[in-house]
């Protein structure tokens, strides 16, 4: 099973599980076309997308994959905020936090996160061939431990002194401060939570939607290295890595 990479930034985020027979879609927030060109241009392998929340970056081509028969899933406050041609398609499926569903292979539990939108959810991915993935991404914290995770695709999107420092430089503003806190989960917030769960079965921690002016890739694949002693990556655009 390969992970593609087609976004993960404050600009546009999407991940792609392909094993060349089903593909499972994480978010909308990068252009059809990205994940097209990854799938070879053959979208009938793809059982579904899961979608975590409203914002654009996550969101914004939401009405072109459903237009294209995607199968999107999503909680229903996601969907309320959405295009109508979104919430009226019939390629929505709303889901609820705590209850299972299968999409091909893929079972998927959705969780709820702490992040300023509608209804975000996360999402615990179990398939066969990669055994059990945690999606975490835009919450400020994990309320849960998870057992028995062999992949982490979780966010560590700042680091709180370079983001104090910005802020007094003026490089950001006190809202903007202010909101990352409340909303996106912090180095030090990642490390506890990973610290928090058991990973004897974790071979590979990869760390999501950085931060482009609050955070420092290399420290932090350092720092959640050290603690957890597993393979950490930070994720890239166009990055592929075999799961």
């Amino acid at each position: 099973m390969l992970l593609t990479i087609l976004g993960s930034s404050s600009a546009a985020n999407g991940y792609v599980l392909d094993n060349g027979r089903e593909a499972l879609a994480l978010e909308c927030g990068c252009p059809l076309h990205d994940l097209k060109r990854t799938l070879g241009f053959d979208l009938r392998r793809v059982c579904g997308v899961l979608l975590t929340h409203e914002h654009a970056d996550h969101a914004r081509h939401a009405a072109k994959y459903v237009q294209s028969a995607l199968p999107l899933y999503a909680s229903g406050g996601t969907f309320w905020y959405l295009p109508d041609e979104v919430r009226s398609s019939p390629f929505r499926h709303t889901v609820q936090y705590g209850e299972t569903f299968k999409l091909g292979g893929f079972q998927v539990l959705p969780f709820d996160v702490r992040h300023d939108a509608a209804e975000p959810l996360g999402f615990l991915i179990s398939h066969p061939e990669i055994g059990t993935l945690v999606f975490a991404t835009d919450t400020r914290l994990l309320p849960y431990t998870f057992p028995g995770v062999r992949t982490w695709l979780i966010e560590c999107n700042y680091d709180a002194a370079l983001l104090d420092a910005n802020a007094r430089a003026g490089v950001i503003s006190k809202a903007q401060r202010l909101r990352v806190i409340s909303s996106h989960m912090s180095l030090d917030t990642c490390r506890e939570t990973l610290e928090a769960n058991d990973l004897t079965r974790t071979r590979r921690i990869i760390l999501i939607h950085l931060s482009d002016r609050n955070s420092d890739a290399a420290a932090f694949r350092k720092t959640i290295a050290r603690a957890t002693g597993r393979e950490v990556i930070t994720a890239d655009r166009g990055q592929t890595i075999e799961l």
